[in-house]
């Protein structure tokens, strides 16, 4: 508002009033008008005092100001005011009083100014007098600093600090993402034994080298003594449930009782498995012995005088130089080919020979007698064969074949751990009913029962049967213990540990991404902030020049409002 009031009072009111009305006291000429911003300009117009076609006026005023601040004293003031985003008249008059000083050694005896640059600030100060311009165009700045330009500043500011507020909220959430993926990477590296920090591939392909260790003392409790008579306990009992001969019971349990952790190949066979050749004999098998060679002779190569070297193939020299002038190849003078096939003393030249070969037979046994029953090839040997006398035997290439799986340890095998687990399970179980068994009371039948059993049986105890069943339990918790688990993973399977590492790799990656985008977040903060440094002093720059302009419009109206006043009341006497 251009002033506060409880009573406005217009001029036309005051110009309405009956003659007998209009003269006003002192104190009512004192009261102030109140005119809302957004209608100052409507009411100039209304009024009369600004020509509505008033923003044409102000644009040749502005053409005017561009063509004079070009030539202008260096004054420190003066060059404040230019700075300024928007001249106005109030600017203007600011700069006429400045040149006043500055320019008044250009004063004459007329009062009037030589300089130039005094000229025209003046006729732009009487441009803008004429006809009000300068309240119009004050009342149009004054509105569009209120409506829009203060608003659109105060909401960037404001948009600026909404986001700053997101961008922190983020950064929190990303430094907690951060901080989770990282403890998550650091857990499962510490729970699989690994630094983590160099490669990734290589550190769990290390891992399976724990895994001798752990089938040492899976080894170590299954040799036990005690183990070894849980065994015969049980297979005492079954033997004496069974009220039959001797029956085995968990046998690859009591071959790692009796031999350790050998190979798969041993526990099949007795034996150990045979050495795997090398890459020299297996080469040299390949190309030694059994494959056929070419012998090409005696190849002798010579290179004549002034021609070109020639093999020699042997044969008639004489036929070979009068073949092609010794720069060619001899074949020798060779003669019409013929095959003979049968027992006939010539054959014809050039052709082959199938004989009169008499009817074919294949003997059956030893003997030859078949009446005609085969193929009889001629004047060949008896190539008669003894089925009876044929042996398959082993060869060196079949040994070493043995390989693989077969070669593994027992405890290394997949088939043969299970088949080991589900024997100590089996085990486990059967004294877990029998310690429950014997920790109640007996009665007389079950007595009677147990007593043509064999003293093994008899003699043990529920206490006895709990210490196998701990032992029993350190067996099946080491062979179920998710630790040896995914190392017998990596020991089996590559594609298992490029899936680990890729995965561990992902979670450190994410870690480090995280704070990536913390650093990308607070370089936006700080651009941000940046442009709220920037805009603040724009905004009070802006409010304090809309204040000063609505200060001087309300003194420049309260003076042609004052002079309009006292002329009707000076009218009225």
């Amino acid at each position: 508002h251009t002033a506060a009031c409880s009573k406005p009072v217009s001029a036309a009111d005051m110009a309405e009033r009956p003659p007998a009305t209009v003269a006003a006291t002192p104190a009512e000429m004192e009261l102030p008008i109140d005119i809302y911003y957004n209608k100052l300009l409507d009411w100039l117009v209304d009024r009369k005092w600004v020509k509505k076609d008033h923003a044409k006026q102000a644009s040749t005023i502005r053409a005017l100001i561009s063509v004079a601040i070009n030539d202008m004293p260096d004054v420190p003031e003066i060059t404040q005011l230019l700075s300024g985003s928007y001249m106005t008249y109030f600017h203007c008059k600011r700069i006429v009083d400045l040149l006043k000083v500055s320019e008044a050694d250009t004063k004459n005896i007329f009062g009037k100014y030589s300089s130039q640059r005094m000229k025209d600030w003046l006729e732009i100060v009487r441009q803008y007098e004429k006809d009000n311009v300068f309240l119009g165009e004050s009342a149009s700045i004054l509105q569009h600093n209120v409506n829009y330009e203060i608003p659109a500043l105060k909401k960037n500011i404001s948009r600026c600090q909404s986001r700053i507020q997101d961008l922190d909220r983020r950064e929190t959430e990303c430094h907690s993402s951060s901080q989770q993926h990282k403890a998550k990477f650091e857990s499962i590296c510490k729970e699989m034994g690994i630094q983590g920090s160099g490669n990734l591939m290589a550190e769990l392909t290390a891992l399976p080298q724990e895994l001798p260790t752990i089938y040492a003392d899976i080894t170590g409790k299954l040799q036990d003594a005690a183990c070894t008579a849980a065994i015969d306990y049980y297979a005492a009992f079954v033997q004496f449930s069974l009220e039959g001969g001797p029956v085995t019971v968990c046998p690859l349990l009591r071959y790692i009782a009796e031999h350790g952790n050998t190979s798969v190949y041993k526990w099949k066979t007795g034996q150990e498995p045979p050495p795997l050749p090398s890459a020299a004999s297996s080469t040299g098998a390949a190309t030694g012995a059994g494959e056929p060679t070419i012998d090409w002779g005696d190849i002798q190569v010579s290179a004549p005088s002034g021609g070109e070297p020639v093999i020699d193939w042997g044969g008639d020299a004489a036929g070979a130089s009068g073949a092609g002038a010794g720069a060619g190849i001899d074949w020798g003078d060779a003669a019409p080919i013929t095959i003979d096939y049968g027992d006939e003393a010539t054959a014809a030249p050039a052709g082959i020979d199938w004989g009169d070969a008499p009817a074919i037979e294949v003997q059956t046994d030893g003997a030859g007698s078949n009446a005609g029953a085969g193929i009889d090839w001629g004047d060949t040997p008896d190539l008669s064969v003894d089925l009876a006398a044929m042996v398959v035997e082993d060869s060196a290439a079949h040994e070493a074949v043995v390989g693989g799986s077969e070669r593994q340890s027992i405890l290394e095998n997949a088939t043969t751990r299970a088949l080991l687990m589900d024997e100590v399970m089996e085990l486990e179980g059967f004294l877990q009913q029998r310690a429950e068994e014997l920790s109640g009371e007996f009665d007389v039948a079950s007595i009677n029962q147990f007593q043509s059993a064999p003293a093994i049986v008899q003699n043990q105890s529920a206490k006895a049967a709990k210490g196998w069943i701990a032992l029993l339990n350190g067996v099946i918790s080491k062979l179920s213990n998710p630790r040896t688990k995914q190392l017998l993973m990596i020991s089996g399977s590559s594609t298992f540990v490029e899936r680990l590492a890729k995965s561990l790799a992902q979670k450190r990656d994410l870690s480090k991404q995280m704070l990536r985008k913390i650093d990308d977040l607070r370089v936006q903060k700080t651009a941000l902030q940046e442009e709220i440094a920037a805009t603040e002093p724009k905004l009070e720059s802006m409010i304090a020049s809309t204040r000063e302009l609505k200060t001087n419009v309300r003194e420049a109206l309260g003076w042609v409002i004052c002079l309009l006043l006292w002329l009707l009341f000076i009218l009225s006497l």
